[in-house]
Parts: structure tokens; sequence; C-alpha cells
């Protein structure tokens, strides 16, 4: 009976969420990352090795740590297995993350942006501007 509870209690220890975040707030998740921006997609993201790529346009920098190199296209894991993230095609989102340095399909390393499930990401509606009919 002893060694079924030590199984039982080991066999629980060991289960764990491999990409799971800790609650954090808003500002220390700002704080802790290398950039935050307001970017729109480009597309539903290509398999680049073991990441997934996406085409992205900067629309606002609030916060860089590498100039505007590398704007063009942001990294996350390729499935939720490897933390990765999903973004929709031509949707605006705020995003934190960290440059990393990545291998691409080719062998080639290079810093990269990434962005996973523990960094800040919301969708964002820009204002329209409609015209009002005068009555």
């Amino acid at each position: 009976m002893k060694y079924l509870a030590v199984l039982l209690v080991s066999s629980w220890l060991g289960y764990a969420y491999a990409c799971s975040c800790a609650p954090e707030p808003q500002e220390d998740i700002f704080c802790r990352a290398d950039y935050g921006f307001l970017v729109k997609t480009k597309d539903n993201g290509t398999i680049d090795g073991y990441y997934k790529k996406f085409g992205i346009e900067l629309i606002e920098n609030y916060k860089t740590q590498l100039g505007k190199r590398n704007l063009k296209f942001l990294y996350t894991g390729k499935d939720g297995g490897m933390c990765g993230v999903n973004l929709k095609k031509d949707t605006y989102y705020i995003l934190t993350g960290n440059y990393a340095t990545i291998q691409d399909a080719n062998g080639k390393k290079k810093k990269r942006m990434t962005i996973g499930l523990c960094g800040f990401r919301k969708e964002f509606s820009p204002p329209t501007c409609n015209a009002r009919k005068e009555t």
C-alpha cells in the first residue's frame, strides 16, 4: 500500500504543462519584453524549421532594443507543443516578445523577433473614420 501511494504521488508530481505561464501583470510582461509593437499581420504564417514565420507590417513601435532590423517577420513555435501562438491574417495586434537567436530551415542562425504564450498579445481594432451625414 505504501508503494502505491508513492507511485501515485510521484506520477502526479511528474505531470506538468510544457507551455503554461504564471499570472503576471501586463506592466511586468511589457517591462520584461525586448520589444512592444502594434503590428498588422500579412499572412497566416508559414513553417520555417521549428518555427512559424508571420509577415508583419509595423504600425507603432512602443519599445525595442535592436532598432529597426528584422521588423518584417515575427517567429513563434510551430505549434502549441512548442509554446507557439496563432495569429490571423490582416489583423492588428499589440504584441510583446523577445529577440532570440534561432536557426532557420537552411541552418543559418540569426537574431529574430519571437513571441510565445507568455508574451502579451491582444487583437486591436483601429478606430474608423466614417463621415457623418448632415441632416
